[in-house]
């Protein structure tokens, strides 16, 4: 199962993907600014043209020999001939006009947790195959008696911390939350 819930508030947007497979729980996102498309192309052109300027001379000239400009515009012209009108810019989705532009992605707990709280049940369990502690170690760290290095062992069970990586079953209320979390605002 994999599933991908956009949210927009004005000109920011944030995106939750949930990836449920073979018991393992992966949680990860994206977020940014959207533009009108209009807006975007001139960003696009910009970011371009200060490319140009910015790097050093050789570079400038190998760019103008390859591409046949000589002038921070015209070097932005040819990209977007060549590449697309919003090349230079990280686009994450395109439509009605309206240009989604990523600003961050990825473990990016905080902006998840601020878009969609009602996922956050999720997050302790993202990657529940690839633990590098016991659950003696797990637990210590989560009540904040012990922080375990690598190679530790554990008191309980002798479980040498790091030393492979280990899985958490998903309770299966969380499982129920993975396929569930956000249905009724999914786009």
């Amino acid at each position: 199962m994999e599933r991908k819930i956009l949210r927009e508030n004005g000109s920011e947007w944030c995106e939750l993907e949930i990836r449920l497979q073979d018991g393992r729980l992966s949680i990860c996102g994206a977020t940014g600014y959207i533009l009108p498309r209009a807006r975007a192309k001139r960003e696009a052109r910009e970011s371009m043209a200060s490319y140009y300027d910015e790097v050093s001379d050789d570079e400038r000239r190998r760019l103008n020999e390859k591409l046949g400009c000589r002038s921070a515009n015209g070097f932005a012209r040819r990209v977007a001939e060549e590449d697309g009108e919003l090349a230079g810019l990280d686009v994450h989705k395109e439509y009605c006009r309206r240009v989604l532009i990523t600003s961050s992605c990825g473990q990016i707990r905080e902006d998840l947790q601020r878009w969609f709280p009602e996922a956050a049940p999720l997050f302790p369990w993202h990657l529940n195959d690839m633990r590098p502690g016991c659950e003696h170690q797990e637990q210590a760290e989560r009540d904040g008696r012990e922080q375990y290095t690598t190679g530790e062992a554990c008191e309980v069970c002798g479980y040498r911390h790091g030393s492979a990586w280990q899985t958490r079953e998903l309770p299966a209320e969380i499982v129920q939350l993975a396929e569930t979390v956000c249905q009724d605002g999914e786009s």
